[in-house]
């Protein structure tokens, strides 16, 4: 028996236990999944505005082939 009375083999106990279990590794799982999609998003926005900052510089500047 434990400290609160009930036997440690409770089935009910243990099952919810189970469950518990069963639920934070699918958050974990999701967690770092989202991690994933979320540092691949940095990395795509990062490109974006490197590009955007390219073609605004392209624009500004003119070729050196137009004198």
């Amino acid at each position: 028996r434990t400290l609160h009375g009930e036997s440690a083999e409770d089935p009910i106990v243990a099952g919810l236990r189970r469950e518990l279990d069963a639920v934070r590794e699918e958050r974990d799982s999701a967690l770092a999944a989202l991690n994933v999609k979320t540092r691949a998003l940095s990395q795509t926005t990062e490109e974006n505005h490197t590009l955007r900052a390219r073609v605004r510089f392209e624009q500004q500047v003119p070729l050196s082939t137009e004198h």
